[in-house]
Order: C-alpha cells, then sequence, then structure tokens
C-alpha cells in the first residue's frame, strides 16, 4: 500500500497537482500573490475582505486520497508523513502546503460552493477549480483518476512523530527526508552480467517514523526501484544500525536481511552507503552498491569519478526542493551504462517486434518494427512514455533511450518479456 501512496504523492500530487488538475490561462492575469496581501488573478483586489472570502476562509488539512477506487483515510496519510494541507486567507491570497508552499490566490464561486485556486508553476499561470461540501474541500487530479480531500481545520496539521517532524531524535532525524546519488551493478550472474560496471542516478524519500522504524521508497528516472522497510538500532560508540524488515525490491519480496547498514561503516560523512547482494525470484543474483547524500548537498569531497552521472545536472537544481526538480526535468540515470553490450542505436539488429507487451493494465511495452519502441504508462488523461530504440541479439533486448543516455537490458522468451530488474511484460493477443 505504500508503494501505491508514494506514486501517487510524489508524482501526481506534487506534479500533476499543477500539470492535470489546472488549466493554463491564455493571458496574463493570474499571477501568484503572496501570503498576507498583495494583487493576482483575475479577482480584483485581494486585500479587501468579501463575505464570500469570509464565509470558506481557514485550513484544509489532507482527509483522504482516492486513487483507482481505493482510498486512503487520515490515519494511513499520517502514517506515511503526508501532512499537507491548503489555506484560504480572507484576503484572497492562499496556499498548497506539500513538501513546498505554492503561493497565489483563490476565488469563490458566489453561486455555490467552490471556487478555483490561481497560482504560477513553473512560470506560467494556472487554475485549478475546486469543490466545497460542508467543511470539505475537495480537488480532482488526473481527469479525475486521483481525488483529495482537504477537511476544514483551526490550523496547520500536527506533525509529530512524522517525516520531517522536530520530535525526531537526532539519529532518525538524520535519515529522514530527501536523498540524491547513484547505484551501480558490481557483478552479476545471467542476464545481469552484461550490466556489471553500469551506473545510474537514484533518488530516496526516506519517512522516519518515532518508533525507530523508516520506510525507504528509492527509484531512478521514471521506475520504481523498491520500497523497504527498515528497523533502527543505536549504539553508542558504534554507531547507527539499519536492517530491513520487509517491503519489495526490484519486484522481489525483501529478506529480512537484505539490507544491514551500519552509519560506523560508511566511508563518508553524511552519505548512506549500501553494499548489498540480491537474488532475485528465479534464483538469479548479483551483487548492487547505492550510495546517497541528503537533497541539496555537494559531493566535492568525493572524487569526480565518484559522483553520480548526471551530478552537473544536479548542481544546477539542488537550491530547488527535489520534487521540483523533477519539473524542470531530471534525467536521472544518464550515465555510461558501460555493461550493456551490443548495438544501442536504431535498427533490429537480428530481430524486430511489433505490438504491445503488458505488466499491467495501465504499464506496458510497445514495439515498432522500425526499431523504436517506448515504455508507456496510461495515467487516463494522458499517456506517460520513455521513448527509445532497441536491438534484439538472440533472446536479449537492449532498449536505448532517446530522451536520456541511457541503456537497459531485458531478456525475450516466447511472449514474454523479463526486464532487467525482473519485471515480467506479456505480448497482448
Amino acid at each position: 500500500m505504500r508503494k501505491i501512496i508514494s506514486i501517487s504523492i510524489v508524482f501526481l500530487l506534487l506534479l500533476s497537482i499543477t500539470a492535470c488538475s489546472g488549466n493554463k490561462e491564455d493571458g496574463g492575469s493570474g499571477t501568484s500573490g503572496t501570503i498576507g496581501g498583495g494583487t493576482g488573478g483575475s479577482g480584483g483586489n485581494v486585500s479587501e475582505i468579501v463575505p464570500e472570502h469570509a464565509r470558506d476562509a481557514g485550513y484544509y488539512v489532507i482527509d483522504s486520497i482516492t486513487q483507482d477506487g481505493e482510498t486512503f483515510d487520515a490515519d494511513d496519510l499520517k502514517e506515511f508523513g503526508i501532512n499537507y494541507y491548503i489555506a484560504l486567507h480572507e484576503n484572497g491570497t492562499m496556499e498548497i502546503n506539500t513538501d513546498s508552499v505554492i503561493e497565489g490566490t483563490w476565488e469563490p464561486d458566489t453561486q455555490g460552493r467552490g471556487g478555483v485556486l490561481r497560482y504560477r508553476e513553473h512560470g506560467e499561470d494556472v487554475i485549478s477549480e475546486y469543490s466545497l461540501s460542508g467543511d470539505l474541500l475537495t480537488l480532482e487530479i488526473g481527469g479525475g483518476e486521483v481525488t483529495l480531500v482537504f477537511k476544514k481545520s483551526s490550523g496547520p496539521p500536527d506533525t509529530s512523530g512524522n517525516q520531517g517532524a522536530s520530535g525526531l531524535s537526532a539519529e532518525l532525524a538524520w535519515w529522514d527526508g530527501d536523498w540524491y546519488g547513484y547505484w551501480t551493478i558490481v557483478s552479476g550472474d545471467g542476464r545481469y552480467e552484461s550490466m556489471k560496471g553500469g551506473r545510474w542516478d537514484c533518488y530516496a524519500i526516506i519517512n522516519t517514523y518515532a518508533d525507530n522504524t523508516a520506510t525507504v521508497f528509492w527509484y531512478d528516472d521514471d521506475m520504481f526501484l523498491g520500497e523497504v522497510e527498515i528497523e533502527f538500532e543505536f549504539h553508542e560508540g558504534y554507531g547507527t544500525v539499519a536492517t530491513s524488515i520487509g517491503g519489495t525490491l526490484f519486484d522481489d519480496p525483501v529478506r529480512d536481511d537484505a539490507w544491514y547498514l551500519n552509519t560506523a561503516n560508511f566511508e563518508h560523512e553524511n552519505m548512506i552507503e549500501i553494499d548489498e547482494w540480491h537474488e532475485d525470484l528465479q534464483g538469479v543474483e548479483f551483487r548492487y552498491k547505492v550510495y546517497l547524500r541528503p537533497w541539496g548537498m555537494l559531493w566535492d569531497d568525493v572524487p569526480a569519478g565518484e559522483r553520480p552521472p548526471d551530478y552537473d545536472w544536479y548542481l544546477g537544481v539542488r537550491n530547488a526542493p527535489m520534487d521540483d526538480a523533477f519539473g524542470s526535468g531530471v534525467s536521472s540515470g544518464t550515465g555510461t551504462s558501460s555493461g550493456a553490450s551490443g548495438n544501442t542505436g536504431g535498427g533490429t539488429n537480428g530481430g524486430s517486434l511489433s505490438g504491445k507487451y503488458y505488466n499491467s493494465a495501465t504499464h506496458y511495452f510497445e514495439f515498432f518494427e522500425d526499431g523504436t519502441c517506448a515504455l508507456c504508462t496510461d495515467l487516463g488523461s494522458f499517456v506517460s512514455e520513455l521513448e527509445g530504440t532497441y536491438t534484439v541479439d538472440g533472446n536479449t533486448i537492449i532498449f536505448k533511450s532517446t530522451q536520456f543516455d541511457d541503456s537497459y537490458n531485458a531478456v525475450i522468451d516466447g511472449d514474454t518479456i523479463t526486464w532487467m530488474y525482473g519485471d515480467e511484460y506479456v505480448r497482448a493477443d
């Protein structure tokens, strides 16, 4: 369930709340206001308190999120560290507080309950409609695929015990937050052998909890690598030990001993270092390493050859929140994949494919006989595509992204394609 929440919140809420739920304005009106006054939008002078603003003004705290028919209530969201809220002020200004703050203006609908939120995001004016029923404010994003319900409150939510909360001990707070780095495959058997030496940028969101546990959401580019539950033990003079106790890695269940991390063994200050083996469900093993630093921190003390492949890109966006950096064109994994063998350019090199191979109802590969392909995610209102070219060498497919300088391997057996992380895609009839 936490995997669903992480994907929904990080990618849909933080990005699609502006890209999908709002409509971009044609003109220059709708400039973002500031909290406490100013003008903005087409709502006129927002410093003037009007009855409609006074009626609906207040704090609205996230109460539930519904996606694909499954609802996560306030208790679920608090467990995941989701403490978002919308503040509508009587002077017509507003703020949307997620992991960052979006400021703008709001206009109530004088003919009924509801209205619009106006703000600027990535240099564009955006309008998002909302509805009000009693003390509940509702936003729909992704063409109605995701519904967010906020409940009126006397103030911002209490975040004690959740992600980033001041109530965390210093040891727990060290782990909590957004992390950036890279991962590499050191050695491997079978289909992983050709990936030896590959290095890819990666990102993690770590939610720590007051009961000495945490959830690590780990991903590179647009692929979810794992959701690992860890438990902490604190040893004075020996460091903090973090041990995996559940979750998934590369779409396989996590063994209790999959991660055993001791801060006393980390070579660099302020860096999480993971050196482990993974065995997939087919019994094939590979050894991998992960290096992560808090988002925004420099890697100047690390040799240039040991920094993330996209470090130059990172330097240009590190001062913005990590979720904002994704909106500015994050391109993880653009480093070389030295283990990806074969011709990774266009053409078919020994064979061609056509048609769609599905991993789920919304996630699939589409291949074309001209040597092009796309890894697609159908979000209902739009289809996200990672486009590329492919070559076929025996039963090995080598996928080369045209958007990012990166290569991936897969194995085809009849109507089934097994992705390099173990995901299976089956050809549609």
